[in-house]
């Protein structure tokens, strides 16, 4: 039988390239290439060899050698690649010190201190067993320009390890500004984050307009939004902007400081009562939306439809519902207000707001656990809070 490996490219160290000078010799007379090094082939070759394999056998073959392991940087998003539970993007502004650790810091070297931005990124990944694997990268770089900004050196390592990765969890951003530039880049059809269900904000600064960022929701499979004390206006948080969320299951906004949205109305929450699955938290902190007793009202309709429409020998839903809508106006409504105090099985709890005039505090609860009440298995009472407004114009 004849021996056909010949053919086949080696990885081995005792493999050695032809000359072209010299003359071609085969071994063999079906043999039709010769015995060259792996990382002599041409990287189309190559890069077609490890398109067919897995992620934990590319990440091997950077070893190999310095040419094998470039041109697996620069095709990496062509191969199969890992999930990742979770992925933070961080960057911060700390202080470069003039002098090694251990010298004293003089007061006259103090107008000489030197400010660098760092950003980190952070993979954490589950495993078949209970252990989170977790892995951060940090880049630093001189402070020029804005100091919440991306530069183009950042996002470039960026995209360096987006096309790495398919986020399958949460992505996360701290302390940075969600402009066009970052959104371009990941919403870039080499970027998976598609199966991405949680969107996290902190400590961030928004410039972009409403389409873009709608844009960015329907690029993911969103169903949880937590934007904490950022920074945002009626271009982020609106009716328009959270309707391009696959499903809503958690909303939660914190602003830096009080503010009224218009675009904020009774239309996302009847398109939140029209899912398969209510909300189970909706927290809206220095949030303000436009809302009124109807909208709540159908809230709390769907809770009560949906509740018993649950068999009993169903899965029980263990997770509580906690909805705060922030302000509610009431512009005479007195049948919705009406229907609200006369909902069965629920306490209605009203304090006067001494910050803000003619304002009330309302808090729901259900006296039991819903499946006593409406025969469904939802095991936790659901707690509603607003803040109701009985004249809005003078409390603007």
């Amino acid at each position: 039988m004849e021996n056909l490996t010949c053919c086949s490219p080696s990885t081995s160290n005792e493999a050695v390239a032809v000359s072209e000078l010299e003359p071609m010799k085969l071994p063999f007379k079906n043999c039709s290439k010769l015995p060259l090094c792996f990382d002599l082939l041409p990287e189309n070759t190559i890069k077609q060899i490890y398109m067919n394999l897995h992620y934990t056998d590319v990440f091997r073959s950077h070893r190999v050698c310095k040419r094998i392991r470039n041109i697996l940087q620069r095709n990496a998003h062509y191969f199969s690649r890992p999930k990742i539970a979770e992925l933070g993007i961080k960057m911060g502004v700390v202080e470069r010190r003039s002098r090694p650790i251990g010298r004293l810091q003089m007061p006259i070297l103090e107008c000489s201190k030197k400010m660098e931005r760092r950003l980190y990124i952070t993979y954490m990944r589950k495993r078949q067993s209970t252990i989170i694997f977790q892995k951060e990268f940090v880049i630093k770089e001189n402070t020029e320009g804005d100091q919440y900004k991306l530069s183009p050196n950042f996002l470039e390592c960026l995209d360096d390890h987006m096309k790495k990765l398919i986020i399958d969890g949460r992505l996360s951003f701290t302390g940075i500004a969600v402009d066009k530039e970052l959104c371009e880049r990941l919403m870039q059809r080499w970027v998976r984050i598609s199966e991405a269900t949680s969107l996290l904000f902190t400590l961030c600064r928004f410039r972009l307009n409403a389409e873009l960022f709608r844009d960015l929701l329907i690029s993911t499979n969103c169903r949880r939004l937590n934007i904490e004390l950022s920074q945002f206006d009626d271009q982020i948080i609106n009716d328009f902007v959270l309707e391009g969320m696959s499903e809503c299951i958690e909303m939660r906004a914190s602003g830096t400081y009080p503010r009224f949205f218009v675009g904020l109305t009774d239309r996302i929450l009847n398109h939140w009562a029209t899912q398969k699955m209510l909300p189970r938290r909706i927290l809206l902190h220095n949030v303000y939306g436009n809302f009124t007793i109807t909208g709540v009202l159908t809230m709390l309709n769907a809770l009560h439809e949906k509740a018993q429409k649950c068999q009993r020998n169903e899965k029980c839903l263990l997770e509580k519902f906690e909805w705060n809508f922030g302000y509610v106006s009431y512009s005479g409504e007195n049948d919705s207000l009406l229907e609200i105090l006369s909902l069965p099985g629920h306490t209605l709890h009203t304090t006067y707001c001494a910050d803000l005039a003619n304002t009330i505090d309302v808090t729901l609860t259900a006296k039991g656990p819903l499946y006593d009440i409406s025969a469904s298995c939802y095991k936790c009472s659901p707690i509603i809070k607003f803040q109701l407004i009985l004249n809005r114009l003078r409390t603007n």
